[in-house]
C-alpha cells in the first residue's frame, strides 16, 4: 500500500489462559480481551506514515483541522460530548450551583455573612459618627466610676 520493503512477516496467535465461567461453572476461553492476532513485519527502511500531524506545518495542519471539521463536524461533537458529560457526569455541589439556597449549612453560611456585614455596617457608622466632633458632643455619655 505504501511501497514498503519488507524483509520477513511473522504472524502468532496469542491464546488466553482458561477460566471457569462463574454463573455456569463451566471452564473456557469467553470473549477475552487476551485472544488476539499479532503480525510482526521486518522493514528494510523505517516507515514514517506518510500524513502525520507533527510533520506538517501549520498552515497544513489548519487546512486539515477545517477539512476534519467540514466532514465529520469535529467541533460539534466536541460540544455534544462536553453536554452529555456535564448532564450525566455531574460535579460535586452542581445541585445548589445556580444559588439556589436549600441545604442547611448554606443558609447558616449566608445568614453569617448578612450578620456579619451588618455588624461592620453599624461599627462603621459608629466610628463615623464618633469622630464626628458635633456629633461626638451631642451623645449621651455614660459614667464609668463605681456608684
Amino acid at each position: 500500500m505504501y511501497g514498503v520493503r519488507t524483509t520477513y512477516i511473522r504472524t502468532d496467535n496469542r491464546i488466553p489462559d482458561i477460566k471457569r465461567n462463574g454463573t455456569t461453572y463451566s471452564h473456557g476461553r469467553w470473549e477475552s480481551e487476551d485472544k488476539y492476532k499479532r503480525a510482526v513485519v521486518g522493514l528494510e527502511e523505517p516507515f514514517y506514515f506518510p500524513h502525520a500531524r507533527e510533520d506538517m506545518s501549520t498552515t497544513q495542519r489548519e487546512e486539515r483541522d477545517k477539512l476534519l471539521n467540514s466532514r465529520f463536524q469535529v467541533d460539534q461533537v466536541k460540544v455534544m460530548r462536553d453536554r452529555y458529560r456535564l448532564r450525566i457526569f455531574k460535579p460535586t455541589g452542581y445541585r445548589n450551583a445556580s444559588g439556589n439556597q436549600t441545604l442547611r449549612g448554606k443558609i447558616v453560611r449566608r445568614v453569617m455573612e448578612q450578620k456579619l456585614a451588618r455588624e461592620n455596617a453599624v461599627a462603621m457608622a459608629v466610628k463615623d459618627m464618633l469622630s464626628d466632633a458635633d456629633v461626638a458632643a451631642r451623645l449621651p455619655t455614660v459614667s464609668t466610676k463605681n456608684a
